[in-house]
């Protein structure tokens, strides 16, 4: 005879008739103890069921807002769609809304307290929201540099979301567990209470002791273990429902909350993994430490920067990943050290830095790697090609101004001599006009030739503009600088430009016989002398003459 079938209440009530009282009070009492139970477990269901699923929706939130800021956004940009952020600002409210929805439900499991963390990811989704639309848009509108710069940015605020949502995440995890057991010792307690009632009841008659002992404790105790089973992380454990009585109900509702927690620890595991393959397949090299310094963390990126195993990036330990503890100390201290290194021919960009929990106790450290040798070579010559001649390979005007300035203003406050050759090719108009502007090009290009290889290496030969050159002497006197233009004269003179000959006039002025520091000034006694030499008779050069003494001023 199945007995199960029948209410406790009714088995009790029927099965015990002596006392009668007792028997009231035995049915009674297991009627309130089982509903609330009941509740208990429903309850216990719903609530850690709705934060878990919240915790949960907001790592979903905050990847499709990171997806469709680095990608669709960049991807309507090109269709013309119209607001390029619609996606990304449908997420982010989405992500706040949810945020809101997750607060109120927490205050309310937790008397009111409000959760410290909540309002930093509030604060947080707000800089990462507009650090993202910032970054879209400087890609969009061709800022690449800036771009990277915001990308550098917009990626670590996504690993500080990591590591603010992992907590939520397991603390509702927890929290679950915690529920559990809560209901483990309730169901103990109401096994006890039952037990007790049990053994009344067997003095009155054994029989119904039997039926209790057979019907209650058995489920009890199945439930029991299964709920331990459970709380051990194998979600996938089930009660047998037997029967159509309360044990059964509660067994069916203990299946369905197990189910649920299986659905919510395998999206669990399935965010964790999708930010483990982000991790992993990022070009930038990422390494992270725990609380000890012990590496917990190593991405393929980062083995392929360091040119490092993996055992040997574990064995070397956090401080020596770049071969330089004291650069790895600078960053962890807040030092400020260079933001690249060259390491095993490579230009390294290297940020390292600690992380601390809510209580501003000492989580771990990570370090970003990422290898910036080919902009770093693109930067050296984008430098070149903005202060060369592109026809003759001399530095041009733009460099000859600051490096002018910058010598002047050495030879002012050192007291040292400075000279300056400005030189032009004697009827270049001739050549232009009479062999074409092909040969002109191809007589400055010689000119400019025989100027480096006649001058010093550490005189800074520059074309001025058109047909005119100069160049600057540091550290040469007068006399020096007279030798020089000589010499640069004559050889130009021996040269043959396709059968033509050359020949150049040339003006010179020297620091401190001069008696003027200052570029402009120096130049525009150059340029006299030059003309001075073209009125001369052209292919030779001639000295500065000192400015004339100002006149006295008139007496009285």
């Amino acid at each position: 005879m199945n007995v199960n079938r029948f209410r406790i209440g009714v088995r009790v009530t029927i099965g015990v008739v002596i006392p009668l009282l007792l028997l009231v009070f035995v049915g009674s009492w297991s009627w309130i103890a089982s509903d609330k139970v009941f509740k208990e477990v429903e309850q216990v269901r719903d609530d850690r069921l709705h934060l878990t699923l919240l915790a949960q929706q907001l790592g979903k939130d905050l990847v499709h807002m990171q997806y469709y800021l680095t990608e669709v956004a960049i991807n309507k940009a090109e269709r013309n769609d119209g607001n390029i952020f619609s996606g990304a600002e449908d997420y982010y409210h989405t992500f706040l809304k949810n945020l809101n929805e997750y607060e109120e439900h927490s205050k309310k499991l937790n008397n009111g307290k409000v959760d410290e963390k909540i309002a930093t990811l509030r604060k947080k989704v707000v800089e990462f929201f507009a650090t993202g639309k910032r970054m879209a848009e400087a890609f969009v509108n061709d800022r690449t540099e800036e771009g990277f710069l915001l990308k550098e940015s917009f990626d670590e605020e996504a690993e500080y979301f990591d590591f603010l949502l992992e907590p939520l995440l397991r603390r509702e995890r927890d929290s679950s567990v915690a529920a559990m057991d809560a209901l483990v010792g309730e169901m103990a307690r109401l096994k006890q209470g039952v037990l007790l009632v049990m053994m009344v009841a067997m003095v009155v008659s054994s029989l119904v002791g039997w039926l209790l002992v057979r019907s209650l404790v058995h489920p009890i105790v199945t439930m029991k273990g299964a709920m331990h089973t459970v709380s051990t992380g194998n979600f996938g454990h089930q009660v047998p429902v037997i029967g159509q009585d309360e044990l059964s109900d509660m067994a069916k509702i203990f299946n369905l909350m197990a189910q649920e927690l299986a659905k919510t620890y395998s999206g669990l595991v399935s965010e964790k993994e999708k930010l483990a393959t982000i991790i992993l397949s990022a070009r930038e090299g990422i390494v992270v430490t725990d609380r000890q310094k012990n590496i917990v963390l190593v991405n393929p990126s980062a083995e392929r920067l360091l040119g490092k195993t993996h055992e040997e990036i574990l064995a070397g330990g956090f401080f020596q990943l770049v071969d330089d503890p004291d650069y790895i100390t600078a960053h962890l201290s807040g030092s400020n050290p260079p933001e690249t290194i060259v390491y095993k021919s490579q230009v390294l960009s290297v940020y390292a830095s600690p992380f601390f929990d809510e209580n501003k106790v000492l989580v771990g450290a990570a370090a970003l790697i990422r290898d910036i040798t080919n902009e770093k070579r693109l930067e050296d010559q984008l430098r070149e090609q903005s202060q060369t001649d592109a026809l003759t390979g001399l530095f041009n005007r733009r460099k000859f101004d600051a490096t002018m300035e910058m010598e002047v203003e050495r030879a002012r406050r050192y007291k040292h001599h400075l000279s300056l050759v400005l030189f032009d090719v004697d009827h270049f108009k001739k050549f232009n006009d009479t062999y074409g502007h092909d040969q002109g090009d191809r007589v400055l290009q010689a000119v400019g030739r025989q100027m480096k290889k006649t001058l010093r290496n550490l005189d800074v030969c520059c074309r001025y503009g058109g047909e005119e050159f100069v160049a600057i002497l540091p550290g040469t006197p007068s006399a020096g600088a007279e030798r020089s233009a000589e010499r640069l004269r004559a050889d130009i003179e021996a040269m043959v430009v396709d059968g033509l000959k050359v020949t150049i006039s040339l003006g010179v002025v020297a620091y401190p016989d001069c008696g003027i520091a200052n570029v402009e000034a120096m130049v525009k006694m150059a340029d006299n002398a030059l003309y001075q030499a073209k009125k001369g008779g052209r292919n030779q050069y001639k000295l500065a003459e000192m400015p004339p003494p100002p006149p006295p001023a008139p007496a009285g």
